[in-house]
């Protein structure tokens, strides 16, 4: 897990907080699963968020992620996992990231903040 800037911990529960802030981990829970035969199951596919914030994406994880196309797929149903009235905030200068929001862009119908530009997934798609 990485560090979020100003956490001395990598997460933190305040329980007067209105919000909770917390890295989304696309790394399995079992790291033997494929070696099983078992379905991978990433941590964050447990998270529902309001906000999802994703800067990058690139192949990583090869031992549980077959290739780019696998690791895509997985952060797609991710990202698809936002609450319908919440946000996605991405970043559309990374090639493979705009690639998955293109790819779900019928499931996702919430609105995209795309650098200064608050825009619908329909308008998303033309401005590629």
């Amino acid at each position: 897990m990485g560090k979020i800037a100003g956490l001395a911990r990598t997460g933190q529960w305040h329980a007067d907080s209105k919000y909770f802030v917390a890295e989304a981990d696309e790394y399995v829970i079992n790291p033997n699963a494929v070696q099983n035969g078992e379905e991978i199951i990433p941590r964050f596919s447990f998270l529902k968020p309001h906000i999802s914030v994703c800067t990058n994406l690139e192949y990583d994880h090869p031992d549980v992620y077959t290739n780019l196309e696998h690791t895509q797929k997985v952060f797609g149903e991710f990202l698809t996992s936002t609450q319908p009235n919440g946000f996605l905030i991405v970043n559309h200068d990374n090639p493979e990231l705009t690639q998955v929001i293109q790819q779900q862009a019928e499931v996702l119908k919430q609105k995209i903040l795309l650098s200064d530009r608050l825009v619908k997934i329909p308008e998303l798609i033309g401005s590629f």
